[in-house]
């Protein structure tokens, strides 16, 4: 689950870095091109967040002893992980 929710951080940190880059130093007449760009990394983003093996392996690490302390932080990722899981999973593709 880490492995999955790590690429996700790291696509989402490649989309962050040309939104950054679109404020910055864009050149003029590539607006078009860095939509495209945006647009199908935004799209990977929101299908590696929404992909069914988070949903099964949620269940699994939730109901293992590794959560049992809530306030540890592997629960507290747990947790998080989950949140935005059931967040990403409610919007359509082709909002994000």
């Amino acid at each position: 689950m880490m492995a999955l929710s790590r690429a996700e951080s790291v696509l989402a940190s490649c989309l962050d870095l040309l939104e950054w880059d679109e404020e910055t130093c864009m050149p003029l007449g590539g607006v078009a091109h860095r939509a495209e760009q945006r647009a199908l990394l935004a799209g990977m983003v929101h299908d590696r967040g929404t992909d069914p093996r988070y949903e099964e392996l949620l269940g699994v690490v939730e109901a293992s002893t590794l959560v049992t302390d809530p306030e540890s932080a592997e629960a507290v990722n747990v947790r998080e992980i989950r949140r935005s899981f059931d967040r990403e999973r409610r919007l359509p593709r082709r909002l994000v």
